[in-house]
């Protein structure tokens, strides 16, 4: 109705402005000047009446084109459907990257996720001298279930300026090492916040998945005589965390990139370390069924299409029956995350929402030949680089698509890694 004004019914004028309108084409069907002047005249009068009409219809439905233009990406992901979108959909959120994403560019398919801070929690159970005041991870689950913040919202930054300071009780009561962090090992970006900051909400992330949808509140958690798998893991940034949280599990690492896992070996020994050699599977060094937990921090965000196939057959392997798997893959948020981050993706979110369309996967090769801090994928840079999938995908070929390989899906966060990458949980069945 405002950009296309082409009949006047279309336009919602007001009455008198219609009759108006009707008596001056009545008139000049009966010819002469002096009608001729009766229309001009009635025409121009007509024009205010006309503009307030246009003025007062594009106020009014200002709201609305705005929420329609902050909520276009949010399409994308629904295919236009006609049914009312979920509600997390209709309440956007900002994006944490800029607080300064006002209206119409609002991060349409981010969720506010409530965290159960279970692995933060336990840390504090551990370095804090009055445990008595903290309270359990049931409490925060239960407080995150009615909206409320949680305690360890408001007290991350402790934890991370006794780590960052190198506070003796705390590293001693937690089991916490300080890593001198060198330019030669592998460590994701941080995007400015400090590393055991940024390493302990990645932490709290991972578990609160494994939490989600189980019988009771807590049990999922790591517990004793269970060993847990940090695929992908890099040099155990998180894995470290992990343990000191929950020291009675076994928890191992697995990571490409040998000199870095070399370098962290001798620095958290009470990890298991493990080189991945090949970039196919299977995992030698690891018997069927030996985990209870694996988790994968932006780990599927990179594979092809068989590589993420074949490295979900072989989780499905190494898992328990019942055992869970956690990862994170771009999806079509990481669309809204390039077109309001300006992430490195942005020249190709085109080819992405396409091909996610039309096949349900994307993949581009981001480190080609070269490979990813120097490693080849062994593929010539087919293998390894930046892959998106969607739901329907994983669904027609992963939880439907292999009678041997059984799982069920019991959590699905979009963007609720950072606002960009979507979160999965699978649990194995059988």
């Amino acid at each position: 109705i405002l950009l296309e004004p082409h009949h006047p019914a279309q336009l919602h004028l007001p009455q008198a402005t219609m009759s108006s309108r009707q008596h001056a084409f009545s008139l000049g069907r009966k010819g002469g000047n002096q009608n001729r002047e009766w229309i001009a005249r009635t025409i121009v009068s007509s024009l205010p009446t006309f503009a307030f009409g246009m003025a007062s219809m594009y106020i009014l439905s200002l709201p609305f084109y705005m929420s329609r233009s902050g909520t276009e990406t949010s399409n994308l992901a629904w295919g236009q459907a006609t049914n009312p979108p979920p509600s997390w959909i209709t309440q956007p959120r900002k994006t944490k990257k800029d607080e300064q994403c006002d209206p119409p560019l609002l991060c349409a398919w981010s969720i506010d996720h409530p965290r159960t801070q279970a692995v933060s929690l336990a840390l504090w159970h551990k370095g804090s001298d009055d445990a008595n005041k903290i309270p359990t991870a049931a409490d925060s689950i239960a407080s995150a279930a009615a909206g409320k913040p949680s305690f360890v919202e408001t007290h991350l930054e402790s934890l991370n300026k006794q780590y960052e300071q190198q506070d003796a009780n705390f590293l001693r009561r937690t089991g916490i090492v300080h890593l001198d962090i060198s330019n030669a090992i592998h460590v994701i970006p941080m995007g400015g916040e400090a590393y055991f900051h940024r390493s302990l909400r990645d932490a709290d992330l991972i578990l609160d998945g494994f939490l989600r949808n189980t019988d009771t509140a807590n049990n999922f958690l790591p517990a004793a005589g269970q060993e847990w798998l940090d695929f992908g893991g890099s040099h155990g940034r998180i894995a470290q965390i992990m343990a000191a949280a929950y020291p009675e599990t076994m928890w191992h690492v697995v990571d490409p990139i040998a000199s870095t896992v070399d370098w962290a070996k001798a620095r958290l020994p009470k990890l298991r370390f493990s080189v991945m050699t090949d970039a196919r599977p299977p995992l030698t060094q690891y018997r069927d069924g030996q985990f209870t937990g694996i988790y994968a921090l932006s780990i599927w965000s990179h594979y092809c299409e068989e590589a993420a196939l074949v490295w979900l057959k072989e989780m499905h392997r190494l898992l328990k029956p019942g055992g869970r798997l956690w990862f994170s893959t771009h999806s079509y948020q990481a669309l809204n995350y390039a077109m309001l981050d300006a992430a490195p993706l942005h020249p190709l979110r085109h080819e992405m929402m396409r091909e996610l369309y039309q096949k349900g996967h994307y993949y581009f090769p981001m480190f080609g030949t070269q490979g990813d801090f120097g490693v080849s994928d062994q593929h010539g840079g087919s293998w390894w680089g930046f892959g998106a999938f969607t739901t329907e995908w994983l669904a027609a070929n992963v939880l439907n698509g292999n009678p041997a390989q059984r799982w069920r899906l019991e959590y699905y966060g979009p963007g609720a890694n950072e606002n960009h990458q979507d979160v999965y949980v699978l649990s194995k069945l059988g």
